[in-house]
C-alpha cells in the first residue's frame, strides 16, 4: 500500500502524443515549488543543502506531458513523490516514519489541501521493507533475466550498455562501469506499429537535496484523517 513504491513500478501504459526527454538536463535533481491552481504559492524555507549518498531519484515521464518525480532515501526508510501534469506539479506525497504516516500536500477545486494518517501496522511493516530496497538493484538484479544485450552508446563520454527487453518494446540504458540502470525507454505504438510517443524512467543517485526535501512546507500543519482505502474488516 506504500502510494509512493507503487509509482515506481515500471510497468508502461500507451497515451499517444511525443515527449522528448532530455537525459543531459538531468544534472542534479531539483525540488519545485508547490503552485496549485488557483495562484496560491506555498515556498518552501529556504534551506542549505545535505549530501544524499543514501537517496535514489527516479523520473517517470509519458508523452501526455504527465511526469512523476521520487525521492527514497533506503538509509532513513522514508520518500517523496510529486506529481506534474501539462499545467504544474498537481500533488506532493511523502511517507515518513519508516512507512507508517503518509503526508499528503494537493489541489482540491482550487484550494491547497493538505492531509496526513497512519497506516495500520502490518502494512506499515511492509512499508519499511520496500522503503529499503533499492530500485536500482532491482532493476540490475532483473537484467540477466529479461533483457537482451544490444549496442552500446555514448553518452556524456560514458559508455552505456543497451538492453533490449525480452518480451516488448522497452529499452535499458546501463552504466557499462557500475552495472546500474541510467533510463529505460518503451516505444508506444497501435495495431499498426507506428510510434505514436516514448515512456521514459530515468534513473539518478544525486550528490545532493534540499535539506527540507522531506518537510518541505513546515509551517503547514496538515488534517489528521483516517487512512483512506484502507479494508476495516
Amino acid at each position: 500500500m506504500l502510494i509512493n513504491r507503487l509509482k515506481r513500478s515500471s510497468i508502461f501504459v500507451g497515451i499517444i502524443a511525443l515527449v522528448i526527454f532530455s537525459m543531459s538536463s538531468m544534472v542534479t535533481a531539483t525540488v519545485k515549488e508547490f503552485t496549485p491552481k488557483d495562484g496560491v504559492t506555498f515556498t518552501a524555507n529556504k534551506v542549505g543543502s545535505m549530501k544524499a549518498s543514501n537517496i535514489e531519484y527516479v523520473k517517470i515521464s509519458d508523452p501526455a506531458g504527465n511526469c512523476t518525480e521520487i525521492w527514497t532515501d533506503l538509509a532513513n526508510l522514508q520518500s517523496r513523490s510529486d506529481s506534474y501534469d501539462s499545467e504544474g506539479l498537481q500533488n506532493i506525497t511523502i511517507v515518513k516514519e519508516q512507512g507508517r504516516r503518509v503526508i499528503v500536500i494537493g489541489n482540491v477545486d482550487g484550494k491547497v489541501d493538505t492531509t496526513t494518517w497512519l497506516i495500520p501496522d502490518k502494512i506499515a511493516s511492509e512499508n519499511k521493507i520496500l522503503l529499503g530496497k533499492s530500485i536500482f538493484k532491482s532493476v540490475k538484479d532483473d537484467i540477466k533475466q529479461n533483457w537482451i544485450l544490444g549496442e552500446e552508446k555514448t553518452l556524456n563520454g560514458k559508455t552505456l550498455l543497451v538492453y533490449k527487453n525480452k518480451y516488448n518494446d522497452q529499452t535499458l540504458d546501463v552504466d557499462s562501469e557500475t552495472g546500474l540502470p541510467i533510463a529505460r525507454h518503451d516505444s508506444l505504438t497501435r495495431n499498426d506499429k507506428k510510434v505514436e510517443g516514448t515512456l521514459s524512467e530515468i534513473y539518478m543517485s544525486p550528490s545532493e537535496v534540499p535539506e527540507n526535501l522531506f518537510d518541505p512546507y513546515p509551517n503547514i500543519s496538515p488534517k489528521e484523517v483516517t487512512a483512506p482505502f484502507i479494508d476495516k474488516n
